[in-house]
C-alpha cells in the first residue's frame, strides 16, 4: 500500500460519518411517520424533508475525489446555492401545504 492511500485511512473525518448516520436515521424516521394523520407530525417530516436529502447529498460530494471538491472558493460558492436553492423549496412547500 503506498503512503497516499495510508494518509487517506487515516484522514478520516468521523464528525462527517456521524452526521450521516444522523441523516439516515432522520430519513429511516420520517419515513415511519409519514403516515401519521398528526398536523404537528406531518409539520417535523416536511421541515425533515427540506432538508435531509440535500445535505446528505451535499456531504457525500464533499468527500468526491474531484479536484474541485478540495477548492474551499468553490465549495462555499455551492453552500451558498444549496441555501439559496433548498430555502426557495422549502417557502414553496409551505405555499403548498
Amino acid at each position: 500500500m503506498d503512503k497516499t492511500s495510508a494518509n487517506t485511512q487515516t484522514d478520516r473525518l468521523h464528525y462527517m460519518d456521524n452526521i450521516k448516520c444522523l441523516l439516515i436515521f432522520l430519513v429511516v424516521l420520517t419515513h415511519f411517520l409519514l403516515e401519521r394523520t398528526n398536523p404537528n407530525i406531518n409539520a417535523f417530516v416536511n421541515i425533515v424533508y427540506c432538508f435531509h436529502m440535500p445535505i446528505f447529498v451535499f456531504i457525500s460530494g464533499f468527500f468526491s475525489k474531484s479536484d474541485n471538491s478540495t477548492s474551499s472558493q468553490k465549495l462555499l460558492r455551492l453552500l451558498i446555492l444549496y441555501i439559496l436553492a433548498n430555502g426557495f423549496f422549502c417557502i414553496i412547500m409551505g405555499l403548498i401545504y
